[in-house]
């Protein structure tokens, strides 16, 4: 209806991704008047009537795409076990990539070209009975949860981050270049993002930092080590023995003992009577000088 083509133009322009789901009541004259639409849609196909099979497989798809990462990093995560009995077969428009094939070649999976921002359009429904059985395959929650995260550009990152941990940074829906601004206004360039990769800088100073890739911008606060702002209070005998010295530290800090003072002020003490009996031999021996003078 006019309605449902009017929310998805608003979705579009807000720069939200949509999955678009063509199942076997799929209205196709309605669909191929959509011009948004990354598929021109041909016919519907039940492959046990049209295709002589009792179900499709798909058994085709863009590993380097980052929807597929779940299955490229698991051993026992597949697409291939999903039977598929519906499906509208399409041609992808110009631009568009065709994800994912089903074993007979026709598109399972299109996504609209880089120009926009970003719909995917799936040739089958989900009803998990007469289009297929892919609601009830471990692959079914992993994929869509990919296409979402990748379409809505969602990151788990944090709002905030401590000095010396690295801070990651995620491609958008398409290839852009990233770059960091520090709290003085300097731009950090991180070169250019693929759609879905990641990289990680590590701030040098504390304060807010805006991260930018392609026209998508965030803010992330940069704290200092949270040992340096501990508030909890100590308890008094640590604080007494973070300050409490050794012996050795408190001689060489200049700090003594009563005994070890009172051995000081002895040693002292010595040394006066030695000057003051150089002082009088020296008496001593002057007056014994000028005698002998005066009788000669």
């Amino acid at each position: 209806s006019d309605k449902v083509r009017d929310r998805m133009n608003e979705l579009r322009k807000g720069g939200q991704g949509q999955i678009v789901l063509l199942g076997t009541k799929a209205d196709i004259g309605w669909w191929n008047g959509y011009a948004d639409l990354p598929a021109k849609i041909t016919q519907k196909i039940y492959v046990n009537k049209d295709r002589g099979k009792y179900s499709f497989a798909m058994t085709t798809y863009d590993r380097n795409h980052p929807i597929f990462k779940s299955f490229e990093k698991s051993s026992t995560l597949t697409l291939s076990t999903a039977q598929f009995f519906a499906y509208v077969e399409t041609e992808a428009k110009k631009g568009a990539s065709v994800l994912a094939k089903y074993e007979n070649g026709s598109p399972a999976i299109i996504e609209s070209s880089k120009d926009d921002r970003g719909m995917m359009v799936m040739t089958s429904g989900i009803d998990g009975v007469v289009s297929n059985d892919l609601p009830l395959k471990p692959a079914f929650l992993p994929l869509f949860h990919e296409m979402i995260h990748y379409l809505t550009r969602y990151s788990e990152n944090r709002a905030w981050y401590s000095m010396g941990e690295a801070i990651p940074v995620t491609g958008s829906i398409e290839s852009a270049a990233a770059a960091v601004i520090n709290p003085k206004g300097e731009r950090v360039a991180l070169g250019d993002l693929a759609a879905g990769t990641q990289k990680f800088f590590t701030p040098e100073e504390p304060g807010y930092h805006e991260i930018r890739v392609g026209r998508d911008s965030r803010w992330v606060a940069v704290n200092p080590p949270a040992s340096e702002g501990n508030l909890e209070k100590m308890p008094p005998e640590d604080l007494l023995a973070s300050v409490k010295r050794t012996a050795g530290e408190a001689q060489q800090a200049g700090f003594f003992s009563d005994d070890a003072k009172a051995d000081y002020a002895r040693r002292q003490t010595g040394w006066w009577y030695l000057l003051l009996i150089a002082l009088l031999a020296g008496i001593a021996e002057i007056y014994l000088a000028n005698r002998s003078y005066s009788r000669s």
